[in-house]
């Protein structure tokens, strides 16, 4: 990953402002990639080995094994600590990166209002697909009507501060293959 899409993730995230809304806060992404490095993840992909992720094991949901270079090479990249500390100075929290998932959802998948394991402080996640797929959205409460959501869009997404509160979930089920999207966790 070049020094260039580094500068650009970094200025990513600090132009992004934080928000607050209840329970939740969070940031959004556009153009969260340079478009060599979206280019070259999005090429990369028809290449990668696959498997079940935990604790998802009975979902159509597959995530690229951490032994592809292209993940290898992305967890280098969100370890740079200007990009850690980047994410940090904007949400004011101690963050190190724990994990680095590349996903592809098929028909079918779907995950209802729920919360992120504790030892989550951050999620990020940054769609990498085209075509009509469902977003994510937040829900004051584990049963009601979400009230932001965050589009399925190439190169967009979010930053989401982990709490006891912090419903989130998958608009619909996917109804077609390809769901992809980078899914990075902060401790």
């Amino acid at each position: 990953m070049s020094n260039d899409s580094i500068d650009f993730l970094v200025q990513s995230i600090e132009k992004s402002m934080v928000m607050t809304e209840k329970q939740f806060v969070y940031q959004k992404y556009y153009n969260f990639f340079d478009k060599p490095l979206l280019e070259k993840i999005n090429s990369s992909f028809g290449d990668l080995e696959f498997e079940d992720l935990n604790r998802q094991i009975h979902l159509p949901r597959r995530k690229a094994c951490g032994t592809n270079t292209l993940v290898k090479e992305l967890t280098v990249m969100f370890r740079n600590v200007r990009v850690s500390e980047a994410l940090g100075k904007k949400f004011g929290l101690d963050l190190v990166l724990s994990s680095v998932d590349l996903w592809v959802d098929n028909k079918g998948y779907h995950m209802p209002p729920h919360i992120d394991d504790q030892s989550i402080k951050l999620s990020l996640q940054v769609y990498l697909g085209k075509g009509e797929q469902p977003g994510t959205c937040l829900h004051f409460f584990s049963e009601s009507d979400y009230f932001k959501k965050f589009e399925y869009s190439q190169n967009c997404g979010y930053a989401l501060v982990n709490n006891e509160n912090s419903f989130h979930s998958v608009e619909y089920p996917v109804v077609k293959d390809g769901r992809k999207s980078l899914y990075l966790r902060f401790g």
